[in-house]
C-alpha cells in the first residue's frame, strides 16, 4: 500500500498511513522500529520530487525530526548509516537555505536603504519645461 501511495505522490497520506501503522498493535516490532525512518524517507521523496503538499519547510523539518528520533532509538542498527547520511544532507540543505535567505534579506534591506537615500538626497524632478 505504501508503495502505491508513493507512486501516486500522495505523500501526506503515506505519512498518515505510516503513523497509524506504527500505533497499531498488529504491526510487527521490526516494522515499528522502522516507522520514523520510513516517514523521513517519504518527506525526503516529497522534497526531491518537488511535491511538498505541506510546504517545503514543513517537509524538511518533519524529515529531520523523524531521522533524529530514529537515530536516538536505533543508533546501532543497519539503517543508521542511511539515516545519518540523509540527516547530514538535510542539515546542509537547511544551512544553505538559511544562508540564501539571509543574503536575499540583506540585499532587500540594502536596496530599500539605497532607495530611501536617493529619495532624501536627490531633489524631485520638476515638471516645468527646461529653459
Amino acid at each position: 500500500m505504501l508503495q502505491g501511495l508513493l507512486q501516486r505522490q500522495y505523500y501526506d497520506i503515506a505519512v498518515d498511513y505510516l503513523e497509524s501503522l506504527g500505533q497499531s498493535a498488529k504491526c510487527p516490532d521490526d516494522l515499528k522500529n522502522q516507522i520514523d525512518l520510513q516517514i523521513a524517507l517519504v518527506h525526503l521523496d516529497a522534497l526531491s520530487q518537488g511535491k511538498a503538499p505541506l510546504g517545503y519547510e514543513v517537509h524538511l523539518n518533519q524529515a529531520k525530526n523523524a531521522l533524529i528520533r530514529f537515530l536516538k532509538e536505533h543508533p546501532d542498527c543497519d539503517e543508521a548509516c542511511l539515516a545519518n547520511r540523509n540527516l547530514g544532507k538535510l542539515l546542509l540543505e537547511e544551512a544553505t537555505s538559511a544562508r540564501t535567505d539571509s543574503i536575499f534579506c540583506a540585499q532587500d534591506h540594502t536596496q530599500s536603504t539605497n532607495r530611501e537615500f536617493c529619495r532624501e538626497t536627490v531633489p524631485p524632478v520638476s515638471s516645468s519645461p527646461i529653459p
